[in-house]
């Protein structure tokens, strides 16, 4: 009976639906979790669609991405800090291995033109609508989930996405690209017949629908079929969390945490989404959505994901109801916008961050971005707690702008840095959206959304085919907004420079700060309410527009945020002139933009030196949580044991530049004062000015060049017992390096000149570390540096074996003067870069050193130092070696010396003395470590 039925439902969905499928697929797949083993009979029905005639077929092998460390995914891992499948034992990688391709009965060729892409061979040219059988034989190691979450885990339950064979998209040629964990598999709809065995304790979870069941005593075989499909995750598990809820319009299968709230709430919640996207978009073509955790782990509500299961500032199930419209939306535009999710896969995103947008306008217009903290005193004064939750786009849209890393929603999705792929393009996307309906008006967006939705299956699914729609709605000129915005990295940047009232108009003079030909919003605003607002269109330089007056206090553009902008500290100007035309606002550590005020900030500092002591005090800034081109940073501190007043001082500026190997130019000036020995203290003044380089056509490659010119004025007050009689002195410094920091492969050189009045030195330092298939990791590093000139009469300004003398103070040492005790065991690797504290470990004419080190076992480390010192005309060979414990590398790290130019130190009195220490504890440094692989 199930199958007359199928049959029926079969013949109808073919009679009334236009399809764009090009293939069939039949799999028949037997699963033993226990073995990691499935083995797979399949047959693939492809047609050309295309007008010439094909002598091979491409088909996707994704499985077998997990096969080694040289596929495009283990290279893609590794470019972002994840060793994770580079040292993967061979049960935990992916598989796939060929037993038999054939056509006719006749046995194909095949070659792997990527390790994951098979190009097979045809025997008969494929002539145009001409379609060919293709029959397959092959077996699977499914890869572990550690690596995407998708796989088998540790009990053999399996969750699976692109795991057999599929035909790449033909298009006017083939396109396919190989798997780099960006979600972006490129086929054609195809009507795919699967056949599944498994173990009987297992459960199988999908949105195919089920044609047929049937068990024995071990065994389990259930029939799935779905028709158009472009999605093809299932999950095979022994204790299945998935359930249903079947609402007017789909049924969901999820197994996204509910929080625990209780089924009548889930079930509203699922109807009211599902009614949602039915309105927005219209009928979903299948019958089932499923809505896997893992799924939604790989592409989460970020901020909300980020809050820990205590802190629930939202009402009852907001957090739950946020979470799966995500994912539901993400599913509905996935399964059914087959545009090319690589290279064109910006309406996608944008798609599912305006309907997020639209869903919480809608049914939350009031809900804050901090949800119920927003109201708890000390936190309701915060700007943050006033911004509205769909806010939270333009802001996670301009965190790497204000870095200048923003890139191109037109970029291919495998060129953008992680952030970007996962976060900031998606949001800039949607917020584009957002402009553009603000800007057209008449709801033409919604409209054009539906339409291209419904239109899917007849018309060419593409960006442009979306934006040519949008176009045909309006009369106002949009060009802009492929050009402007989706084309270019160029930022939206407007300001006001100055208001005239001219009887019963205004004249507003604009400027555009950018290159941009983008709308701009102007409002008027009294008593802190909107009396009017028009668009002006985009233009170039300056522009004086007259608007009428409607007698407003303050005349602001872009008011609310709606138009992207990079800054919008200058877009507001009052009509009657003020001395200040915004006042000052005092805010508590750090806060989001205030565009109508100046900001101040004061931030609790606790600072230690071994000097001063514990030094608690405030740091007055004007840095926020986006990053701003011109900062000051005072730092004022009080030493409880040197009982002193001490901190520091600091501004800087940096211009950015896009598109050239000049990535930016830093202008600076710090003043320094703390104590550098006890009851002594120090000062310095250093302007700077640093020239960064950063490869222009790639922000991937993390190679990058730096020069820096700065002069130091170093003012100390003078100890009774030194011998040295330069207390104060001057010194030009200039430093240039390249670094190309990566997992695998670490280098760097730096040279640095300095000049003083009394002496002159150069130096040179390389760094080369190297991790191996096996885990072992070398490292290398030379030093070289020699004296110009020396009429110093101490070694103050000498070259160091063990602790650099640090005359210009930029060391993070907590006892820097001292030579006995913990302090003294802090090390640094510098000029020598040595471990072992020898007699005789200055130089002062030159010094030459290598430091070698390799691993033993996991973190654990041998390491040998040798050099020659150069002093006084005499020439000495030195060289220690020992252990290194690299338990986060250049954060903590400890050495234990062992044998060197002293002997055996193991053996020596007082060997805990000899052990050498690094540690990083200053936030800024330490966030880099959890940073650095997403931008």
């Amino acid at each position: 009976m199930k199958q007359t039925i199928f049959l029926l439902i079969t013949l109808l969905f073919c009679i009334i639906q236009t399809t764009n499928a090009q293939n069939n697929l039949t799999i028949s797949a037997e699963f033993q979790p226990e073995l990691n083993n499935v083995n797979i009979k399949q047959k693939i029905t492809i047609t050309n669609t295309t007008n010439k005639p094909l002598d091979s077929i491409y088909l996707y092998d994704w499985n077998n991405s997990y096969s080694s460390r040289e596929t495009e995914l283990a290279k893609r891992f590794a470019e972002e800090y994840s060793s994770k499948l580079h040292f993967s034992n061979k049960k935990d990688k992916g598989f796939t291995y060929i037993k038999m391709i054939k056509s006719n009965s006749k046995e194909l060729k095949y070659v792997r033109v990527k390790a994951d892409i098979l190009s097979i061979a045809l025997e008969q040219i494929l002539l145009p609508n001409d379609n060919i059988t293709i029959n397959l034989e092959y077996a699977l190691q499914l890869p572990s989930d550690k690596f995407t979450r998708f796989g088998i885990d540790s009990k053999q339950n399996i969750k699976l996405k692109e795991w057999f064979l599929l035909p790449a998209k033909l298009t006017d040629k083939w396109v396919y690209y190989s798997n780099k964990d960006l979600d972006d598999l490129y086929f054609p709809n195809s009507n795919i017949d699967l056949k599944i065995t498994v173990p009987k304790k297992y459960t199988i979870i999908s949105d195919f629908d089920e044609v047929n069941n049937k068990q024995n005593d071990s065994l389990k075989t259930i029939e799935l079929t779905g028709f158009n499909r472009i999605n093809t995750e299932i999950h095979i598990t022994k204790n299945s969390k998935f359930s249903e809820v079947i609402t007017d319009k789909v049924t969901i299968t999820s197994n996204i945490d509910d929080e625990g709230i209780g089924s009548r709430i889930k079930a509203i919640i699922h109807d009211k989404i599902a009614y949602f996207l039915n309105d927005k978009l219209g009928n979903y073509p299948h019958n089932k959505i499923l809505l896997s955790n893992t799924s939604y782990k790989r592409n989460p509500v970020y901020g909300l994901n980020q809050l820990p299961d205590f802190i629930r500032p939202f009402p009852d199930g907001f957090q739950y109801e946020v979470k799966i419209l995500k994912a539901t939306i993400a599913k509905y535009v996935k399964n059914t916008f087959n545009t090319n999710p690589r290279t064109d896969f910006w309406l996608n995103d944008a798609v599912e961050s305006y309907l997020m947008a639209m869903y919480i306008k809608d049914n939350y217009p009031n809900m804050k971005l901090l949800g119920t903290l927003s109201r708890i005193w000390g936190i309701r004064s915060f700007e943050v707690a006033k911004k509205g939750f769909n806010d939270q786009y333009y802001y996670f849209s301009q965190y790497t702008a204000r870095k200048n890393l923003d890139q191109k929603l037109s970029n291919s999705k495998d060129s953008l840095l992680k952030y970007n792929a996962n976060i900031s393009n998606k949001n800039r996307a949607g917020v584009g959206l957002l402009y553009l309906d603000d800007y057209l008006g008449n709801d033409i967006i919604n409209n054009s959304i539906k339409e291209f939705y419904e239109d899917k299956n007849t018309k060419t699914i593409d960006s442009k085919s979306f934006i040519a729609l949008v176009q045909s709605k309006t009369n106002k000129d949009i060009s802009w907004f492929t050009t402007d915005y989706i084309n270019s990295d160029k930022k939206i940047d407007y300001t006001i420079k100055h208001v005239i009232e001219d009887n019963n108009e205004l004249i507003v003079h604009l400027k555009n700060k950018e290159h941009t030909k983008t709308p701009i919003s102007i409002y008027q605003i009294l008593d802190n309410k909107i009396i009017s607002k028009q668009y002006i269109e985009g233009f170039e330089g300056e522009k004086s527009i007259r608007i009428q007056n409607n007698k407003p206090d303050r005349v602001i553009l872009n008011y609310g945020g709606i138009v992207p902008e990079f800054n919008l500290r200058d877009n507001t100007k009052k009509v009657k002139p003020h001395l200040f035309n915004k006042p000052i606002k005092f805010g508590f550590v750090k806060d989001s933009e205030a565009p109508n005020h100046n900001q101040i900030f004061y931030v609790p500092e606790l600072g230690y030196n071994l000097y001063d002591g514990f030094s608690p005090g405030l740091t007055f800034t004007n840095k926020t949580l986006l990053r701003k081109n011109f900062t000051y940073k005072i730092k004022p501190i009080y030493g409880l044991k040197s009982k002193a007043l001490v901190g520091s001082v600091s501004t800087n500026y940096t211009k950015y530049y896009k598109h050239k190997d000049l990535f930016s130019v830093t202008y600076g000036l710090s003043y320094n004062q703390y104590h550098y020995e006890e009851s002594l203290m120090y000062q310095k003044f250093n302007p700077y000015i640093v020239f960064n380089f950063r490869d222009k056509k790639d922000l991937r490659n993390n190679a990058g060049k730096y020069i820096i010119a700065r002069n130091i004025t170093v003012q100390r007050e003078k100890s009774l017992i030194t011998t040295d009689n330069t207390p104060n002195y001057n010194v030009f410094n200039l430093k240039a390096g390249m670094s190309d920091a990566n997992l695998l492969n670490y280098k760097s050189l730096n040279t640095n000149i300095q000049f003083s009045k009394n002496f002159g030195k150069i130096s040179a330092n390389y760094e080369y570390r190297k991790i191996f298939s096996n885990n072992r990791q070398i490292s290398f590093r030379a030093f070289t540096g020699g004296f110009i000139y020396n009429n110093t009469n101490s070694d103050y300004f000498s070259f160091s074996l063990d602790r650099p003398q640090d005359y210009l103070f930029d060391y993070n040492y907590y006892g820097r003067s001292e030579s006995t005790g913990i302090y003294s065991q802090q090390i640094i690797i510098a000029e020598g870069g040595f471990k072992s504290k020898l007699n005789n470990s200055l130089a002062n004419e030159w010094m030459t050193t290598i430091n070698t080190s390799t691993t033993i076992w996991k973190y654990i480390l041998a390491y040998g130092d040798a050099g020659f010192v150069g002093n006084n005309g005499n020439t000495n060979f030195v060289y220690d070696s020992g252990i290194h414990l690299n338990l986060v590398p250049d954060y903590f790290e400890l050495y234990f010396p062992i044998y060197s130019n002293l002997g055996w130190e193991v053996g020596q009195p007082s060997y805990s003395d000899k052990i050498r220490f690094k540690i990083t504890l200053t936030p800024k440094v330490l966030i880099k470590l959890f940073t650095r692989k997403w931008l």
